[in-house]
């Protein structure tokens, strides 16, 4: 039986929130949205998630300061996480902060579940 992994997108656009689960749940992912980083220690401690995908523009903390918080914290710098942005040349940055993977906006889902596909093939 094939495992089903659960992705925690932090995004604080809801629109884009809501796409994504609808998409990623037809793909066969567990999906779970937040409109922003406050809760994402709390979810973090209450569920199981295998992916963190953040937007790299958030209100408050933006994704690369979240990626860099949870790389540099022994609790949570296992988590993969992939970063997604409308500015394309953002990947340096992105990666700098502890990013596994980075998406720029718009992209074509296969490219999207290719990437998330490439964080879980070893969990």
């Amino acid at each position: 039986m094939k495992k089903t992994f659960t992705i925690l997108i932090v995004d604080d656009d809801p629109e884009i929130g809501i796409m994504l689960k609808i998409m990623l749940e037809h793909k066969g992912f567990s999906v779970i949205v937040l409109n922003n980083a406050e809760k994402l220690s709390e979810t973090l401690s209450t569920h199981t998630i295998d992916v963190i995908i953040l937007d790299m523009l958030i209100a408050g903390l933006n994704g690369t300061e979240i990626s860099a918080i949870l790389k540099k914290n022994p609790a949570t710098s296992q988590y993969p996480i992939m970063i997604m942005t409308a500015m394309p040349d953002a990947e340096l940055i992105c990666r700098q902060s502890g990013a596994n993977e980075f998406i720029a906006k718009p992209f074509e889902m296969d490219n999207f579940i290719a990437k998330i596909n490439s964080l879980t093939v070893h969990l």
